[in-house]
This record gives C-alpha cells, sequence and structure tokens, in this order.
C-alpha cells in the first residue's frame, strides 16, 4: 500500500486528529471570546491582564492548526474519493471475493446436477 507519508496511518490516528482538530476550534472560540472581553475592560483593569494582541495570536495560531488539520483530512479523503490505494480501501478485494463465492456456487451446482441420478422419465 503507498499512503503519502502526510497521511495519518490508521484510523485511530485520524480520528485523534479530529479530536485535536475540535480542541483547537474550542480555543479558537474562547481566545475570541477573550479578545471580545478585553476591549470592553476598562483601561485601568486591562493592564494587569493578558493583552488582547495576545488573545489575537493565540486565535490566529489555533485558526492555522484547525485548518492544516482539515486541509490533511480533506486530502486522504480526495484520495479516497478518487480510488487511489489508501489504507481501508478493500472495494477491490470484496469485489473479488464475491465473484469467487459466485463462481464456487455455480461450479458445486453443475457438479450436483453431474452426481444426480437421472429421474426416470414417464411416458
Amino acid at each position: 500500500r503507498s499512503m503519502d507519508k502526510a497521511d495519518p496511518a490508521t484510523v485511530e490516528e485520524r480520528l485523534a486528529k479530529l479530536d485535536e482538530a475540535e480542541d483547537e476550534i474550542a480555543k479558537i472560540a474562547r481566545e475570541a471570546g477573550l479578545f471580545v472581553q478585553q476591549l470592553n475592560t476598562p483601561p485601568e483593569v486591562a493592564a494587569s491582564a493578558p493583552s488582547s494582541e495576545e488573545h489575537l495570536r493565540n486565535f490566529c495560531r489555533a485558526v492555522k492548526s484547525v485548518e492544516g488539520i482539515l486541509s490533511e483530512q480533506l486530502t486522504y479523503l480526495s484520495q479516497v474519493s478518487c480510488q487511489q490505494p489508501h489504507q481501508g480501501c478493500t472495494y477491490e478485494s470484496e469485489l473479488e471475493l464475491q465473484l469467487a463465492n459466485e463462481q464456487a456456487q455455480q461450479t458445486l451446482a453443475l457438479l450436483q446436477r453431474a452426481a444426480a441420478p437421472e429421474a426416470p422419465q414417464s411416458s
């Protein structure tokens, strides 16, 4: 199987990446809220709190992280939808197994007909 090294190798790793993206999305919402709250804070109180620029930087970092994770996942899904080789691709094997099973059933039916004694013909 040839997989792009940027793609996670297992389903568990892909799910872990999506969990990471979910955590980053929560961070985006939190940082956006803190940024807005900082803008509404009186200047004398805001001086002792983290700066709005810091919240904005954290927000931007989280957005870039989510963008990267989702981009990786979309690349993988594009490969899957284009029938390129990927981890978990079993369609061809399943089709071959189904065809072999059908051939075996047909062969068995032919052998059973050939081995069965001919029914007496009534005249």
